[in-house]
């Protein structure tokens, strides 16, 4: 699942399980909400994406900012933005939205 906001990128992954998707020496450890992550430079061909990666619920949340954005979105506006996220797990189905909610009309 994602979203594209422009400037901002927001992927879930579902990998569930302990395999750190942060790269020890290669990354800066942050924790939002309880959710263990960190901020990583992530190099390809068209330059360097700046990422906030958190292991949430059932999976990963990545957030990416493009290199020429990164001064309108540093980090502390990257974990506000994580801080305001809400995530349902699929063992809790009182967590869940409802159709009318998750499914734009």
């Amino acid at each position: 699942m994602g979203f594209d906001y422009g400037a901002v990128s927001l992927s879930v992954q579902g990998l569930d399980d302990d395999t750190s998707q942060c790269a020890p020496g290669d990354s800066n450890p942050v924790t939002v909400h309880g959710y263990h992550g960190c901020f990583y430079d992530k190099s390809w061909t068209n330059g360097t994406l700046h990422q906030l990666i958190l292991q949430v619920p059932h999976g990963w949340l990545t957030m990416s900012v493009d290199e020429a954005h990164v001064s309108a979105y540093p980090d502390q506006v990257l974990k506000r933005i994580a801080a305001s996220a809400t995530f349902p797990r699929i063992d809790r189905p009182d967590t869940w939205f409802d159709a009318d909610t998750a499914l734009p009309r």
